[in-house]
């Protein structure tokens, strides 16, 4: 599962998110969507960002069926960077999109997303909004 955030609605950067079904974290600060420095934006450590996976299944066995498995992520929006300086608070827009990737075992690789983006994910001009309440 993976969540773009763009707090500043500049779409050259953005943060993304990602949670793996064994609960792995990534969390990323792109400056760049276009030529993405993985080592350079991996340096990016998004404090207090707290996930939760259970998996309604087995991980890293490819010959049985799995049935589900749900991400939960707490995102501490006040640590978000912002180019522009404001404060993240009640009534802020965010623009943001969640994504996630199937690829079962002898299926097509299934791509979807919240807001659609095309062929990249790394459209933030193309993100949803959200405006916190």
């Amino acid at each position: 599962m993976e969540v773009f955030i763009d707090v500043d609605d500049i779409p050259q950067n953005y943060v993304e998110i990602e949670v793996s079904p064994a609960n792995v974290l990534f969390d990323s600060y792109i400056v760049d969507p276009q030529n993405i420095d993985v080592e350079s934006t991996a340096r990016f450590d998004l404090q207090g960002i707290e996930t939760a996976v259970m998996v309604n299944g087995t991980l890293n066995q490819r010959d049985d069926i799995d049935k589900s498995w749900t991400v939960e992520v707490a995102i501490p929006f006040n640590d978000l960077k912002s180019e522009n300086g404001e404060q993240i608070t009640f009534g802020t827009e965010i623009k943001i999109n969640f994504y996630r990737l199937d690829m079962s075992q002898g299926m097509e690789r299934g791509m979807y997303a919240w807001s659609p983006t095309g062929a990249s994910f790394h459209k933030p001009s193309v993100f949803g909004k959200l405006i916190l309440k």
